[in-house]
């Protein structure tokens, strides 16, 4: 049974890696950075903008490298700053929603068509067992963090 897990979380890795070259070759074909783009999706994907922060839970990028990226982009002419409060948050200029527009609309709609291809039933299970994974890695990797 041990082998058999191995053998499957193996192949999950593959996959996991398959699909983050996927979107790096996405990314790389639009003449975008990975950060780049993934940063751009993050605002794209929201009506009022976003903080760095909430860019930094979206993508999973470190502070660091989100900061940097928005900096270089705000640079370029594709994003603006605006401060509310204490609150700073990312809008794309007129020339960043093109950008964005022409580069994440139509992966967005990729990304639907790739769930269209599973039946609803399929596409619920997909996400059920997803998350069952992903509470599962989340439990055993806070009880090995305990344990150091």
């Amino acid at each position: 049974m041990q082998n058999q897990m191995a053998g499957a979380l193996r192949a999950y890795n593959e996959l996991f890696r398959k699909e983050n070259e996927l979107y790096h070759h996405v990314a790389d074909r639009l003449g975008l950075s990975d950060s780049a783009f993934n940063i751009l999706y993050a605002i794209y994907d929201s009506d009022l903008g976003c903080t760095q922060k909430e860019i930094c839970t979206f993508t999973g990028l470190p502070k660091q490298t989100v900061h940097s990226s928005i900096r270089k982009m705000v640079e370029q002419g594709y994003l603006y700053t605006k401060a509310q409060g204490k609150v700073v948050r990312v809008y794309f200029t007129d020339t960043g929603h093109v950008l964005a527009k022409r580069c994440i609309e139509p992966i967005q709609a990729a990304e639907e068509a790739a769930f269209g291809v599973m039946s609803k039933q399929e596409c619920d299970e997909f996400l059920r067992l997803f998350t069952l994974y992903l509470k599962g890695l989340q439990d055993k990797f806070a009880h090995v963090l305990d344990s150091q």
